[in-house]
């Protein structure tokens, strides 16, 4: 009888991480085989630069200086080793998370993007956290979105808090978003007819529809 070991893919979630030093990350290993008596081996070219622990498919790479190192994992099923390897880049440690727009105003059902900025610069690419204070009121559009840019959307009236978590250092950015009820109608407090023509200014009110609305008032001048 002859016994066929398949080994159909190795493969990484990147093929290059960054990570700020202190932090760490998971290289996401997948493979397919039909053996259940395998072998993984976790290596780092050098360790001073990162060190790597792995069990299986699941491994931890901890960064701990500047630069720019390789980890590589061997998978080895019925005497055959396939390999891959993910290009490890450190970069400076993530001391301030700048959300832009600091404040923002939209209305039910709309989309809004909030954009982080990572001090320092050479810190860009950091995985980030995205979070609401209240996603009733305002919703993150896709909390599986680790970039530097969210979409959030208004849910309904209130206020709530965006913030911007960095895994590692606990660094953590936030913004304000407004969530106001959609103006349906304005409704004036008279018509420039009431008024004679010798007032070349006056005073108008402004009620907006649905109550709780905002309320304006303007100077107009009639010529």
């Amino acid at each position: 009888m002859v016994t066929v070991i398949v080994i159909d893919t190795i493969a990484l979630g990147a093929s290059n991480l960054t990570i700020p030093v202190g932090g760490s990350a998971d290289p996401n290993a997948v493979a397919t085989d039909v053996s259940t008596s395998d072998s993984w081996q976790w290596t780092s070219d050098n360790t001073s630069i990162a060190t790597v622990a792995g069990d299986g498919v699941s491994a931890v790479v901890k960064v701990w200086q500047r630069g720019e190192t390789t980890v590589t994992v061997e998978h080895t099923v019925g005497g055959i080793t396939k390999r891959v390897s993910c290009k490890i880049i450190v970069t400076a440690a993530v001391t301030k998370i700048t959300l832009t727009p600091e404040e923002t105003v939209l209305e039910v059902d709309k989309i809004a993007s909030i954009r982080a900025d990572i001090t320092p610069k050479t810190s860009a690419g950091t995985y980030l956290y995205w979070r609401s204070s209240n996603p009733e009121i305002v919703k993150i559009d896709d909390e599986n979105n680790h970039s530097a840019v969210a979409s959030v959307t208004g849910m309904s009236p209130g206020i709530a808090i965006i913030m911007a978590l960095n895994k590692d250092n606990v660094v953590l950015g936030s913004a304000k978003v407004t969530v106001n009820t959609a103006v349906t109608g304005i409704i004036l407090s008279q018509s420039v007819a009431e008024k004679p023509l010798s007032d070349k200014t006056f005073q108008l009110s402004a009620t907006v529809t649905p109550k709780g609305g905002y309320k304006c008032e303007d100077q107009l001048e009639v010529k």
